[in-house]
C-alpha cells in the first residue's frame, strides 16, 4: 500500500510540475495586444520619465496620433496596397514620431515591440519582408539606447539593442543602409533595389540560410513523423478489426481517443503544410480553430477515459446507460468548444497569422490570448488524475481482506472470490498507469507545440513532432500489443484462418484422390 502511494504521490507531483511550467511558457513576451497598447499610450496619467519639459507636450500629442494609427489599420489595409501603405505620409509620421516617444518613455520596449508587431503582421504575406522592416526598428532602438534618459537615470531604460536582439532573434541581419534612408519607403527600396551593396548581399545570403533551412529540415521531419503518427493508429484499428473485439463502452471510449489523435495528426501533417491559405482569410482562421478544437477533443476524451474507469472501479457491475454515453459525448466532443467560443467571442480577430511553422499559413492564439489554450489543457489533467489515484486507493482498501481470506485455505470460495477480484484489481491498475502515462505525454507534447508556435524554437518544434509520434505509439502499444483481449482475439483470428487453409488442403486431396479413382475398371 505504501508503495502504491509513493508512485501515486510521484504522479501527482509530475503533473504539478508540468502545471507550473506551463503557466511560466504562457507568459508571452513579444507578443503585444493592440487594445492594451491603445489604452496605455492614451493614458494621460502616465507621467513620461517624471519629467516634464516643454516638448513633453508636443510628444504626448504625437503619442495621441500614434494611438490613432493602430486604430485606423484595419481601414489602411483594407483599401491600399503595399505601396500606397508604404508612401502613405500617416504611415511615415507615426513611424517619425515612435523615434522621439521612445526618447522620453522610460520602458521603449512597449514602442518597439508594437511597432515589430503590426510591420510584421502587414508584410508577412511578402515571405521575409516584415523581416527587413524589423531590421530598420533595429537600427532605430539602437539610437534610441545612446541617448540618456530624462532625470539623469540610464538604468531606468533597458538597452533597446539588447531587448531587441533577445526579441527578433539572430536570423536578422543589421540593415546597413538605414542611414542614408530619411523615409521607410526608401529603406524599402534599398533592401531590396538592385543597388544593394556587397555586404548586404552576404548578409542577405546569410540571412537566408539562417531563416530557410531549419524551417525546411522541420516541415520534412514534421511529414515524415506525422505519417508514421497515422500508420500507428491505422494499425490499432486493424488489429481491433482483425481481432473482432466487441464495442464495449471501454472499446468505444478508446475509439474516440484515437479519432481524435489521428484527426489532429492529419491537420498537423496534411491539412495544414499542404492546404495554402492567405493571412486573414477565413481559411486561415479555420485551420487554427480546428487544430485547437481537435488537440483540446485529444483531453477532454482522456478525461472521459479516467471518468469511466473511476466509475467502473466504484462498480464492476455499472450500467452503460445512454444517459452515460450521452454525458461521455457531451465531455469529449462539445466541450472543447466551449473555450474557443468565448475566445471568438471575447475577440473576433483573436486568431492572428503566425509563421509558416507547417509549411502553409496558419492563424493562431498571441501573446496573453494563449491562455484560451494554455490554461484548460493542464486543468484537464489535474481534475482527470484525482479520479485515478482516489479509485486505486480505495480499490487497495478493499484487498485488505487477503489474510482473512487466506485463513479458510486455498480450497475455500472466498480464497476463489479473493484471486479473481485481486486479479482484476491489478489489471485496473495497469490500465490506470497506462492512462496516467499518455495524459502526461500529452500534456508535454502540446506544451512544447504552444512554446514553438509562439517562440518559434525550433528545437521545441523538433521535440514537440517526436512526443506526438511518441504518443501516437503508446496508443498502438496500449490499446493492442499489451492488450489481452486483443492478443485473445489475434490467436483465434490465425486459428480459424489456419483451420481454414488445413480444409482447403484436405478438399484439394479428397478432389485429387477421386481424380485417380477408376469407377469402370476393364
Amino acid at each position: 500500500m505504501a508503495k502504491g502511494l509513493k508512485i501515486d504521490w510521484w504522479i501527482l507531483l509530475s503533473i504539478c510540475c508540468v502545471f507550473v511550467s506551463v503557466c511560466g511558457l504562457s507568459k508571452q513576451p513579444c507578443q503585444p495586444n493592440h487594445s492594451l497598447i491603445r489604452r496605455w499610450l492614451n493614458n494621460s496619467d502616465f507621467d513620461l520619465c517624471h519629467c516634464r519639459s516643454p516638448e513633453v507636450t508636443q510628444i504626448e500629442a504625437r503619442i495621441a496620433n500614434f494611438s490613432r494609427f493602430f486604430d485606423e489599420y484595419d481601414l489602411l489595409l483594407a483599401s491600399m496596397d503595399i505601396d500606397e501603405i508604404l508612401m502613405s505620409q500617416f504611415y511615415q509620421e507615426a513611424f517619425e514620431s515612435s523615434h522621439k516617444v521612445a526618447v522620453y518613455v522610460s520602458d521603449v520596449l512597449g514602442i518597439i515591440e508594437s511597432l515589430y508587431e503590426v510591420f510584421i503582421s502587414t508584410f508577412q504575406e511578402l515571405e521575409h519582408n516584415g523581416h527587413w522592416i524589423a531590421q530598420c526598428l533595429y537600427q532605430a532602438a539602437y539610437k534610441v539606447a545612446n541617448v540618456t534618459s530624462c532625470g539623469n537615470k540610464p538604468q531606468t531604460i533597458r538597452p533597446a539593442m539588447e531587448v531587441l536582439k533577445e526579441f527578433i532573434g539572430n536570423n536578422i541581419i543589421c540593415c546597413q543602409t538605414y542611414e542614408q534612408a530619411s523615409t521607410l519607403k526608401q529603406c524599402w527600396r534599398t533592401s531590396y533595389g538592385h543597388k544593394v551593396k556587397e555586404n548586404n548581399e552576404t548578409n542577405m545570403k546569410k540571412y537566408d540560410i539562417n531563416y530557410n533551412s531549419k524551417p525546411l529540415l522541420f516541415q520534412w521531419f514534421n511529414i515524415a513523423m506525422g505519417w508514421i503518427s497515422i500508420t500507428f493508429i491505422l494499425l490499432t484499428w486493424g488489429f481491433v478489426i482483425a481481432a473482432s473485439v466487441s464495442l464495449t463502452m471501454k472499446w468505444k471510449v478508446r475509439c474516440n481517443i484515437a479519432i481524435a489523435v489521428i484527426l489532429t495528426d492529419v491537420m498537423i501533417a496534411v491539412v495544414i503544410p499542404f492546404l495554402p491559405a492567405k493571412e486573414k482569410s477565413p481559411l486561415c482562421i479555420a485551420k487554427g480553430i480546428v487544430l485547437h478544437y481537435m488537440i483540446l477533443a485529444c483531453f477532454t476524451c482522456m478525461f472521459v477515459q479516467c471518468l469511466h474507469q473511476y466509475r467502473h472501479r466504484k462498480n464492476k457491475n455499472a450500467n452503460d446507460s445512454r444517459m452515460w454515453i450521452f454525458t461521455y459525448f457531451l465531455i469529449g466532443w462539445i466541450l472543447p468548444t466551449v473555450p474557443i467560443t468565448v475566445a471568438s467571442l471575447v475577440d473576433p480577430w483573436i486568431y492572428h497569422p503566425t509563421l509558416k511553422v507547417f509549411g502553409q499559413n496558419m492563424c493562431w492564439l498571441h501573446g496573453i490570448n494563449n491562455f484560451y489554450f494554455v490554461i484548460p489543457l493542464p486543468a484537464i489533467v489535474v481534475i482527470s488524475l484525482p479520479f485515478l489515484m482516489y479509485s486505486t486507493q480505495d480499490e487497495l482498501k478493499e484487498l485488505k481482506i487477503k489474510d482473512w481470506c487466506c485463513k479458510d485455505g486455498e480450497d475455500s470460495k472466498e480464497f476463489h472470490a479473493f484471486n479473481a477480484e485481486e486479479h482484476r484489481a491489478r489489471k485496473l491498475r495497469v490500465q490506470e498507469y497506462e492512462i496516467a502515462t499518455m495524459m502526461i505525454i500529452i500534456l508535454l507534447t502540446w506544451l512544447f507545440f504552444c512554446n514553438f508556435i509562439s517562440y518559434n524554437h525550433t528545437v521545441s518544434g523538433f521535440v514537440f513532432v517526436a512526443l506526438n509520434c511518441l504518443l501516437n505509439f503508446l496508443v498502438l502499444l496500449f490499446y493492442c500489443i499489451l492488450d489481452k483481449q486483443i492478443k485473445k482475439g489475434l490467436s483465434c483470428f490465425q486459428t480459424k484462418k489456419k483451420l481454414i487453409v488445413e480444409d482447403k488442403v484436405d478438399i484439394n486431396e479428397a478432389l485429387e484422390a477421386l481424380d485417380d479413382f477408376n469407377f469402370f475398371p476393364y
